[in-house]
């Protein structure tokens, strides 16, 4: 296989001058710190508040962030071929690699325990159900393929286009019919795709209506932590701390670009996969030691960080191995 089928990494792409959002690299590495704290446990009202206010943003901020870079420049030739090649070796190898060994801990913990445990294939291996954060990956190709045929069928390459579109819906029926985590509500879906055509169209236009209106989205998801909203609303609500975030994002002046700045950025993808494994490891020592953790905010804080230092290193090592960054991490 040509290596220009493969994917290239974050720090490859910007320093190939594709990527130079700057303010969109910082927050994720803000984002990948608070996705490892909303899966840390939380004892008290302030760690719990945190826990919930990063939740509100970070899943959906990679979200649109992917996908508003999914969406094809009109007039530019798309194929399918070359976007299930690259969906592959990015997002779906590692996604498989990944879930099999949350699959083999999760095994490992129920045998020292003494608990049964039981495998669903289908869920493991197309849902993402071995840890709570892999559903991320098959819900990104899902969402991009989705971008993809909706820009195919409307350049009017209708076989493509309901190839992919009829797989993505079906993926998303199965996963609703069996009740999966994580399988994104389609209203939910329909306000991503919306926000990444109109984000897509606007990306490098300063204005301050653009300004106002991400700032006033990130106020509505804000609002969610003090007003229950009605169970309809929810769908539409939960994508739109991520949206207006993008939107602030683009409109402010790009920080400075840095080595670390842009080291640190891309490694994000390998910390998003890698953290639960520290994190379950860490508390599975803790919990045999006979410590009882109290997770107030400075002991979640601590934890935290703690883990996303731990696999920033561990994602800097596997890149020193081509085929484990291949496989761990979905890059060339």
């Amino acid at each position: 296989m040509q290596s220009d089928t493969l994917p290239k990494s974050r720090d490859q792409l910007i320093a190939s001058q594709q990527i130079r959002y700057t303010n969109i690299e910082l927050i994720r590495i803000v984002a990948a710190f608070g996705v490892i704290l909303i899966h840390t446990h939380n004892n008290t009202a302030a760690s719990a508040l945190l826990a919930n206010l990063f939740l509100l943003f970070c899943v959906p901020f990679f979200f649109i962030v992917s996908l508003v870079f999914s969406v094809p420049k009109p007039g530019k030739s798309v194929s399918v071929k070359a976007f299930l090649i690259k969906s592959w070796w990015r997002i779906g190898l590692p996604f498989l690699v990944w879930s099999s060994i949350y699959a083999g801990l999760i095994f490992v913990r129920h045998l020292l325990r003494g608990e049964p445990y039981e495998i669903d294939p289908v869920g493991l291996f197309f849902y993402g159900q071995s840890a709570e954060h892999l559903y991320y990956l098959p819900q990104l190709i899902t969402m991009q393929a989705l971008i993809l045929g909706s820009f195919l069928l409307i350049t009017k390459k209708q076989t493509q286009a309901g190839f992919l579109l009829l797989g993505a819906v079906a993926y998303l029926v199965l996963g609703n019919w069996r009740n999966y985590f994580g399988v994104t509500p389609t209203a939910t879906i329909a306000v991503y795709l919306a926000a990444a055509y109109l984000i897509a169209s606007k990306i490098k236009q300063k204005n301050i209506g653009l300004l106002l209106g991400g700032l006033a989205l990130i106020a509505l998801a804000i609002s969610q932590l003090w007003i229950d909203y009605p169970v309809v609303i929810h769908p539409l609500i939960s994508p739109l701390g991520g949206i207006g975030l993008l939107l602030v994002a683009l409109q402010l002046a790009d920080v400075s670009s840095s080595g670390w700045l842009i080291t640190l950025s891309s490694t994000t993808y390998g910390v998003y996969l890698s953290h639960v494994a520290f994190l379950e490891a860490l508390e599975f020592i803790v919990e045999r030691a006979h410590i009882k953790l109290f997770y107030d905010l400075k002991t979640q804080l601590m934890v935290a960080i703690f883990v996303f230092v731990v696999s920033v290193l561990f994602v800097l090592v596997v890149r020193r191995i081509k085929l484990a960054k291949l496989l761990l991490l979905g890059e060339q």
